[in-house]
């Protein structure tokens, strides 16, 4: 003979079968959206570090040509508009401190409640802290990437012998870094699992 609560129990799971089916599909488009959403950021990083790093490489080679391998920013030079030109190369060719000096900026931020808060009104919806986070690792990701295809892709262009092994070497040190990153911050999310792992 079955118990009253268990024939209760029968009779309403599908009806909370019924009721969550929304949310798991809800979620389900939410995962997919996030997912394209990280393609998207890693991209845009990919191209951007690409970029960067030619930029880089393509300054020191104009200063190396034009100024020498050593050549002093502040020696004397042939008039002010050289100095200026050398000034603005030299400026180039170290565009990308400052652009994983930006990037640094922009993962604290996101390690903060007022960074959550500016992110979100950035990307203009209701981003998670953990979403957010997880796009500024995508986006490092990326430019790692980038870097490492732009290296590679001029290498191969200008027949040096490319040394493969440091340079997957550094990409992957690179990447482990930013997923290692990934997993910090659901440690320091989730209360229970930092206790377990200090156990």
């Amino acid at each position: 003979m079955t118990s009253p609560n268990r024939t209760q129990n029968k009779m309403l799971l599908p009806a909370v079968v019924e009721m969550e089916e929304p949310l798991l599909d809800t979620r389900k488009a939410t995962n997919e959206d996030e997912n394209s959403e990280n393609k998207k950021v890693r991209l845009h990083g990919a191209v951007i570090g690409f970029l960067t790093q030619l930029i880089n490489i393509s300054g020191t080679a104009v200063i190396t040509y034009r100024w020498g391998p050593n050549a002093d920013l502040f020696a004397e030079h042939a008039s002010i508009l050289d100095h200026a030109m050398h000034l603005f190369v030299s400026m180039a060719s170290q565009v990308d401190l400052f652009l994983y000096l930006v990037m640094w900026l922009g993962l604290t931020a996101a390690l903060t409640d007022r960074g959550i808060e500016m992110w979100q009104q950035f990307l203009g919806g209701p981003h998670s802290a953990r979403s957010i986070f997880v796009m500024g690792v995508q986006f490092y990701a990326g430019v790692v990437i980038g870097s490492f295809l732009s290296w590679f892709s001029l290498d191969f262009a200008l027949g040096l012998p490319a040394p493969v092994y440091p340079m997957v070497s550094v990409l992957f040190f690179g990447l482990v870094i930013s997923y290692s990153m990934v997993w910090c911050f659901d440690m320091e999310d989730n209360p229970d699992e930092r206790e377990d792992a200090c156990v």
